[in-house]
């Protein structure tokens, strides 16, 4: 008896051992361009595979999927992981059951006629045998209890919206909190109501004492008119990370079009942040009011505008 039960302990031994080392997986992030896009899942890769099933090692497979209609994302990838893991362990269980029951009946042949020998050996066929009874009858018995707990349900998750990065007073003070890649230089601008974010493209608006202090990338303009002259950065990472919060976002909905932004300057469409357009500029047609905005003084358009609309005939911004 005490035997059959160290060989009980090292078989489950042996079958969680092959449960963890199948858990063993790579989530890797698909590429850089795609982690900006919040809406892109993870992969998942086994390093060892389940036989039998569709987790392959080395094998890359999608954790979910994103619905734009319902603003979730969706995942079937751990049902299917537990019922790999359950049919694979039902395989496993039944070579060890049969295992025991071969070495029961050696046993049994080898007891000379025992009554010590043959009790062990009818215990040992007996184990396995219910054993094998227990576990091809499980569905039967987890049914009985709760029958929610056979049905392997996609797992689904609100998704969480993104507030782009901004900064408190509207510019950025130092170069060490800005993106790597950023680039910057002296600009001046057409009116004193503008900023860094108003140029095209739109800019980071930056301390003025950092082109002052550091080496902006050209000379600084002569003749720049009295509170004209800025310090604008230009970055692609910080455009694409303001540019993620639009694709789980309404068409039309306000947002920042730089990290420095004061206001909503920007609207969601394309899956991108646009800057706004101002009053007489050209616009897409009816229904898109959200694209014009009155001032730069007044940084708003988007829906949390309101104020503004685009001219049917002329398809031009104008405002109340």
């Amino acid at each position: 008896m005490q035997k059959s039960k160290i060989f009980f302990i090292i078989a489950i031994i042996c079958l969680l051992g092959s449960v963890f080392s199948l858990a063993l997986t790579d989530a890797q992030a698909a590429s850089a361009s795609q982690a900006t896009n919040m809406t892109v899942p993870l992969n998942f890769t086994p390093q060892i595979g389940i036989p039998d099933s569709e987790f392959q090692a080395n094998t890359e497979m999608p954790v979910g999927q994103y619905n734009a209609n319902t603003k979730k994302m969706s995942s079937d990838l751990l049902p299917k992981y537990i019922e790999a893991l359950y049919k694979y362990g039902l395989a496993i269980a039944g070579i060890l059951a049969a295992i025991v029951l071969m070495g029961g009946g050696v046993l049994w042949l080898a007891s000379g006629g025992g009554a010590t020998q043959i009790t062990k050996a009818k215990e040992l066929m007996t184990g396995s045998i219910v054993g094998l009874i227990i576990i091809f009858c499980s569905w039967i018995i987890l049914n009985t209890i709760n029958p929610a707990l056979l049905e392997f349900r996609p797992l689904s998750i609100d998704y969480l919206s993104y507030t782009p990065v901004d900064v408190d007073d509207g510019f950025l003070d130092d170069l060490e909190n800005a993106p790597e890649d950023m680039t910057y230089g002296w600009v001046c601008m057409n009116s004193v109501d503008q900023r860094c974010e108003n140029t095209d493209p739109p800019t980071i608006s930056l301390n003025i004492n950092i082109c002052y202090n550091e080496s902006p990338s050209n000379a600084r303009p002569d003749n720049c008119p009295y509170g004209q002259l800025w310090c604008c950065g230009k970055s692609a990472t910080a455009k694409l990370k303001q540019d993620s919060y639009c694709p789980q976002a309404f068409i039309g909905a306000g947002c920042k079009v730089t990290m420095t932004s004061i206001g909503w300057d920007g609207y969601c469409q394309n899956d991108q942040c646009n800057p706004c357009k101002k009053i007489g500029e050209t616009c897409s047609g009816g229904n898109k009011d959200y694209e014009c905005i009155q001032s730069w003084a007044i940084p708003f358009c988007g829906t949390e505008g309101g104020q503004c609309s685009c001219n049917i005939l002329g398809n031009n911004c104008t405002c109340k």
